[in-house]
């Protein structure tokens, strides 16, 4: 008796932590625990790709995602990486051209609660590295 009590007293904190481990966010955001996995889902890890910076939204010298015909070239910057942009100026950008002053890596993240057909997609990005380009 005073073995199973031991015994299921050790046993009890392992399971515990194992239980713990299973709802830790993903540190490669894979399931979008990074920015509202309640609607967004991972999409593509995007790298080094000229931006302009749009006070909270970025926009792409390129359309994401890259494999397929519902794609966009801006995306919403997810609140957990605003901090990110901290210091950074937005963009001066006309109808004609726009200026790409920043390069890009991190995860895009695309909104699968509220699809939009007729449009481009809802998109965010998770910001890994933004720099200025000289």
């Amino acid at each position: 008796m005073r073995k199973q009590l031991l015994l299921s007293t050790l046993f009890i904190p392992l399971v515990i932590a194992l239980s713990c481990e299973k709802n830790k966010a993903d540190p490669e955001c894979r399931d979008a625990s990074c920015c509202h996995p309640e609607y967004n889902r991972f999409v593509e890890y995007i790298e080094n790709v000229p931006a302009s910076l749009n006070g909270y939204r970025l926009t792409f010298a390129k359309y994401y995602p890259s494999n397929s015909l519902l794609n966009s070239n801006s995306a919403a910057i997810c609140e957990n990486s605003l901090d990110k942009i901290k210091g950074f100026e937005a963009d001066t950008s006309t109808t004609d051209s726009i200026k790409y002053s920043y390069r890009v890596s991190g995860k895009i993240l695309e909104d699968y609660v509220n699809p939009r057909f007729a449009e481009n997609p809802i998109h965010s990005i998770y910001i890994d590295k933004i720099e200025k380009i000289n």
